[in-house]
């Protein structure tokens, strides 16, 4: 399943957000980065990683961001996009 860029919400905690981070451990236990939208007066909150297996997808849409060719600049030195 992708996880990247879909929005998804904890069963547990009703905690929501994007999927901006995904990791796979060697031990078994995958995890997916949940990262909020702003709130009412623009602020942003921090990103939570849950076990993919707390989360369920909210939206069937994904968000797909422009990455510069990796060739030119992988990206590891950028600051993350702030969206409006």
């Amino acid at each position: 399943m992708d996880y990247l860029g879909y929005a998804f919400e904890d069963k547990i905690t009703g905690f929501a957000g994007v999927c901006t981070g995904y990791v796979e451990y060697l031990t078994g236990c995958s995890q997916v980065l949940l990262v909020p939208r702003v709130d009412k007066d623009g602020k942003s909150g921090d990103g939570q990683w849950f076990d993919v297996s707390r989360v369920s997808q909210k939206k069937d849409k994904r968000i797909v961001l422009d990455k510069p060719s990796i060739d030119k600049n992988p990206g590891c030195d950028m600051a993350a996009p702030i969206g409006g």
